[in-house]
């Protein structure tokens, strides 16, 4: 019970940091331009790549979230607070399951299916601040 809300909590802190993007815009669409778009559609993508080597290569999972997927992520969830704060809440609780399995040196065994939400996840996000979705399954 105190894991649960210690997660709760700190999805919310999480959510509350993302949102001070200073933008003056209020609309998800007008935030969201092609060059940003086309960024946070290829951070999605790889996610599907550190799916695919999260169980033969955990290290090369790791970078690849690292490297391609983790700002793109903390910017979908800062565009989607304006528009869906449940949704940006559950984007960043799916993270941070990412986060957690790939911060070990073995990481867990749920990695590629928590690697899975989180792209469900993104997939909506991007869906909702109207940005093409293109990704994996």
């Amino acid at each position: 019970m105190v894991a649960r809300a210690t997660v709760a909590a700190s999805v919310i802190l999480a959510v509350s940091a993302c949102g001070g993007s200073g933008g003056t815009s209020t609309t998800a669409r007008s935030t969201t331009s092609t060059a940003v778009a086309a960024s946070l559609a290829s951070g999605v993508e790889g996610l599907c790549l550190a799916r695919s080597q999260a169980a033969g290569d955990p290290p090369a999972a790791r970078g690849t979230f690292y490297d391609r997927s983790h700002d793109a992520m903390h910017t979908i969830a800062r565009q989607l607070e304006a528009v869906d704060r449940a949704l940006a809440a559950r984007l960043l609780e799916s993270m941070q399951a990412v986060e957690a399995d790939l911060s070990t040196q073995s990481p867990a065994a749920s990695s590629a299916a928590d690697l899975g939400r989180l792209i469900d996840v993104a997939d909506q996000g991007l869906a909702r601040l109207s940005v093409p979705v293109g990704t994996c399954r």
